[in-house]
């Protein structure tokens, strides 16, 4: 019996000391490290991130630290400084950065004065022109029965968003849509309405778009080389999607075969001989002449890697492949 009230006593014991020791963790719990890690962080941050913090109540931190070599020491009397950071030394090793999430509210607007171009030294493409007498009018057997052609136009980029397709109606000119100062434009056959249109202060230029820039200079030698009897694929860029039967059977009289239109972007597919390609550049309803592009497949990079040596095309209506190998 003696044993047995000894034994209990010495469990008694260890478990006091036990919740002794768990009293004492839980009220006198030391500080974790990664506190002590965020608390230097906060005296270390800079004062101007710190100044830009205090401007906005919405933003909180998810801290990313980075470091720089050259410390930038605020002086003491700065009011950038919190008072606990002035009872601390300062950290001349390294210098720290706070990224934060923005979780306030975007205030956007539009812009309250569009930036103003100076028109004096605004640049223009060498073969627009000022001058209404140095527009070529075009002489071409289909333009004779037109009392109008197509061209391009300047505007004045700091009166864009006064120019509309009929602002200049009276001139019997139509301005296409654009987002930019160069756009497409159909003028009358009459020099005196010209020089009306450029004396416009929404008007800075005219200008005829030369075969250089409808054809490009690789297409041109290709072109130049060429058999003339030959045909070519090609798009054929409009400059208005307007009158389009009309411009197709012009087309179609150079010998060309069309095999596709594109209002979208109001390109022409077609298969033209060599010897028509610079005509067909040359009116004033073409704005482009490009190439049709030929992709060959050789499979030069895809055999080493994957093993494979040829290509078939499954059927999906019969579920049988066709190409190399016949059917499997």
């Amino acid at each position: 019996m003696q044993r047995i009230r000894v034994a209990i006593s010495c469990f008694a014991l260890v478990g006091l000391v036990c919740f002794s020791v768990f009293v004492h963790q839980v009220i006198f719990k030391p500080e974790q490290p990664q506190d002590i890690l965020n608390n230097e962080f906060e005296h270390a941050s800079t004062p101007s991130v710190a100044h830009s913090q205090t401007g906005s109540t919405s933003q909180t931190g998810k801290s990313q630290h980075f470091t720089e070599e050259a410390p930038d020491v605020v002086p003491a009397e700065s009011p950038n400084r919190s008072s606990s950071e002035s009872t601390e030394s300062v950290n001349l090793g390294v210098k720290t950065f706070e990224l934060t999430d923005f979780r306030g509210e975007m205030k956007k607007g539009k812009l309250t004065k569009i930036p103003s171009v100076d028109i004096n030294t605004h640049p223009s493409l060498a073969w627009f022109t000022k001058d209404a007498s140095t527009i070529l009018f075009p002489d071409s057997e289909e333009s004779a029965d037109r009392d109008y052609f197509y061209a391009w136009i300047q505007l004045n980029p700091n009166l864009l968003h006064t120019v509309e397709r009929d602002t200049f109606k009276s001139l019997k000119v139509e301005i296409y849509d654009g987002g930019s100062e160069y756009r497409r434009v159909r003028l009358p056959r009459d020099t005196g309405s010209l020089e009306k249109l450029l004396a416009h202060e929404a008007v800075l230029a005219l200008g005829n778009k030369p075969i250089s820039e409808k054809i490009g200079p690789n297409f041109r030698e290709e072109i130049d080389t060429g058999i003339r009897s030959e045909t070519k694929n090609v798009f054929i860029t409009l400059m208005t999607t307007s009158n389009l039967s009309h411009w197709r059977n012009e087309i179609e009289k150079l010998g060309s075969v069309i095999e596709h239109w594109d209002p979208t972007i109001r390109v022409l597919v077609a298969s033209v001989p060599y010897g028509k390609l610079v005509d067909l550049a040359e009116w004033d309803f073409v704005q482009a002449v490009e190439p049709v592009g030929t992709l060959e497949l050789t499979l030069d990079s895809a055999v080493p890697v994957s093993g494979a040596d040829g290509l078939r095309t499954h059927l999906g209506v019969n579920g049988e492949f066709t190409g190399i190998r016949g059917h499997t």
